[in-house]
């Protein structure tokens, strides 16, 4: 199974504070504070991944 790739965007860069995600040639950018797809699309196992992810590091990466 290849791995989803995802890459944080600055939050002073463009509001909101939101990750690029990809997976198998789909990609969304993902807000971080509600995990909802801003703009793209990512297959449902994808998404419910970096939603997961983003519910255990959410702290974590907005302190950054």
């Amino acid at each position: 199974m290849e791995s989803v790739s995802a890459q944080l965007v600055s939050q002073a860069d463009h509001p909101p504070p939101h990750i690029h995600a990809s997976y198998q040639g789909h990609s969304a950018l993902i807000d971080i504070g509600s995990g909802r797809v801003i703009r793209g699309r990512l297959t449902g196992r994808a998404l419910k991944l970096v939603q997961e992810w983003l519910i255990g590091h959410k702290p974590a990466i907005l302190d950054n």
